[in-house]
């Protein structure tokens, strides 16, 4: 019964492409053996193809829900919010997927950039520099620490008009490298 539905999605998926009744019975054989992971990653490969955007969100869920290895959790998270930022313009979700990741791995390079970028992009200056201050602890040297530091004063002072945290962030992108040309 199985093998019959998982060849009857590859039909459909290869000899006569069909992507909806393809992804269907890849769904089919996912209910059958949810052990087995294959079929949800054929069905992700079928709707991607087709450019099928919202049931694919849906498939990548539920593969960071069935998947254990965390560096696949996390793959899979970063495949998910890109599809909901990019192809279905919901940056919103997509910044709630990238939390999530940051519970797995808080200092997840790829998801604290995403976030910085998504909120940056909708102005929402708190959340940039909370997340630009995560990313201080991350940096590999102190002129990369000074540069963070100014950009930080930079939306202090530009975009919320707080001068004396400007200047207190100034302060420490001197502190990190003296010679910072900026601050």
């Amino acid at each position: 019964h199985r093998f019959l539905r998982q060849e009857t999605a590859r039909l459909w998926s290869e000899r006569v492409p069909n992507s909806d009744n393809a992804a269907a019975a890849y769904a089919d054989v996912w209910k059958i053996e949810e052990r087995d992971l294959g079929p949800l990653f054929l069905m992700a490969r079928v709707l991607e193809a087709a450019e099928k955007w919202e049931p694919l969100a849906a498939v990548l869920e539920e593969q960071t829900k069935v998947l254990r290895d965390d560096v696949d959790r996390i793959a899979t998270k970063h495949r998910l919010a890109a599809v909901l930022e990019v192809r279905l313009e919901r940056p919103d979700d997509a910044l709630a997927v990238h939390a999530r990741v940051l519970e797995i791995d808080a200092d997840n390079e790829v998801s604290l950039r995403a976030m910085s970028r998504l909120h940056h992009l909708a102005g929402r200056w708190r959340e940039v520099i909370e997340i630009w201050t995560r990313e201080l602890g991350q940096c590999a040297t102190d002129r990369e620490r000074a540069a963070l530091h100014y950009h930080i004063g930079r939306v202090y002072e530009r975009k919320l008009g707080e001068r004396d945290a400007a200047v207190a962030a100034f302060e420490r992108a001197l502190a990190d490298d003296p010679l910072h040309s900026s601050a």
